[in-house]
């Protein structure tokens, strides 16, 4: 698959391998510079070499999951919630969090409150990161 050094990225969003194949292009690079000029593959292929076309790209879901595992085996893929679950989960924790965050900003009255909050809810998140040790103090 790699002929040279990778650089290994993970998207998050709805749709993101039918989006991120859209921008991608065909396989070919041939078919990419035809079909589809402006694709990543048609501009960075190998020209004359349809099959070093740059850029790789999941088919689905289930595969990009495990081509994540593969690269990164410590990384948790979530589950997207819909409709009322995530309504839902806004309500219980998010708001929550963001509520007892933002209050206890306005009783500090940090001087850099957008880094202060940031912080905070790194510290505070209910997913409990892994943080490194120089970021696990609290902010002042």
């Amino acid at each position: 698959m790699a002929s040279g050094p990778i650089v290994v990225h993970v998207l998050a969003k709805r749709r993101a391998v039918e989006e991120w194949r859209l921008l991608m292009g065909p396989t070919k690079v041939t078919e990419a510079r035809l079909y589809y000029p402006d694709s990543i593959r048609a501009r960075y292929g190998r020209r004359g070499e349809d099959f070093k076309n740059a850029v790789h790209g999941s088919t689905s879901r289930q595969e990009a999951e495990r081509e994540i595992h593969f690269f990164f085996p410590e990384f948790i893929v979530e589950p997207l919630l819909k409709n009322e679950m995530a309504v839902d989960h806004l309500e219980e924790v998010i708001n929550t969090v963001l509520t007892e965050g933002l209050s206890l900003c306005c009783k500090l009255k940090p001087a850099e409150p957008i880094l202060w909050l940031a912080n905070w809810l790194i510290l505070n998140n209910s997913n409990k990161p892994k943080l490194p040790k120089d970021l696990a103090m609290v902010p002042t």
